[in-house]
């Protein structure tokens, strides 16, 4: 795969940035280093194959649940694979990621743009989990999307 043109940004003459959406370069890198680490994260390995597959199944989930290219949606993890997987699967379908940073106390002041409204993409109600749709009451999914755990809010 071969990236769109690249356009120049001054004042950095020798930095050039593909005229492509970001999920372009993921699948550039699927394609020629599928097999290769593209997160260690703690010590748990995922390669760039598995990190695109992980981004599918979100990607689907989102549209199974109504998000439409343009809308917003929130993720609330930390710095994680999942967070990754789940930032691209928004971008993938045309969303548009809204950040929250779960470490924040109630009395720490917001960044500018996170009080920006979101569609909802989980709520704390019993609904079933997108990709294998057991009930969010149960402990485990049978999927690893985007985590093990049905009471992640994305």
């Amino acid at each position: 795969m071969t990236p769109a043109s690249p356009i120049t940004l001054s004042p950095i003459p020798d930095l050039t940035v593909p005229d492509e959406p970001l999920t372009a370069a993921l699948d550039r890198a699927v394609a020629d280093h599928g097999d290769r680490i593209a997160v260690d994260f703690l010590g748990a390995t995922t390669t760039y194959r598995t990190l695109a597959d992980e981004v599918a199944k979100g990607a689907a989930a989102l549209v199974a649940l109504g998000v439409q290219p343009g809308d917003r949606v929130a993720i609330a993890l930390p710095n994680c694979t999942q967070h990754l997987a789940a930032f691209y699967a928004v971008l993938r379908i045309g969303a548009v990621v809204v950040e929250h940073n779960p470490t924040y106390s109630a009395d720490e002041p917001r960044p500018p743009g996170s009080q920006t409204p979101a569609r909802p993409w989980r709520s704390s109600g019993p609904r079933p989990c997108p990709p294998c749709s057991r009930p969010a009451t149960a402990p485990r999914c049978a999927t690893s999307w985007p985590s093990t755990s049905h009471t992640t809010c994305l």
